[in-house]
């Protein structure tokens, strides 16, 4: 398709729009950059054994760290529900991408 045809197809399109719902309209024709959920970097820190510091007794939660540094687990948190939200969105392509690479994270060398 041409620049020109294209123009005036969205020009077609958006005449046939109520000028209330012009503002969605413009929205919609908006094509979202895909995001960059980073989930290489912070499996190449999971399985590399970058959590696993920290063990012995931690003196922020007045208790013994069977596992070392925990966090990994929120950070896991914080991707899973990115990926929600890119599901929610209807970016099924890309959420399900996220979700397998998740889920592929061998942590503690168990996969």
């Amino acid at each position: 398709m041409s620049k020109a045809d294209l123009d005036d197809m969205i020009i077609r399109w958006a005449e046939k729009e109520l000028p209330s719902n012009r503002p969605n309209f413009i929205e919609e024709m908006i094509i979202p950059e895909p995001r960059d959920l980073n989930i290489d970097a912070f499996t190449q820190k999971v399985e590399g054994g970058e959590y696993c510091e920290g063990w012995g007794w931690d003196d922020d939660i007045f208790e013994e760290r069977d596992w070392g540094d925990e966090s990994w687990a929120d950070k896991a948190d914080d991707f899973f529900l990115e990926t929600r939200e890119l599901l929610l969105e209807g970016d099924y392509q890309q959420a399900k991408e996220a979700y397998k690479r998740l889920f592929d994270i061998k942590i503690f060398g168990v996969k």
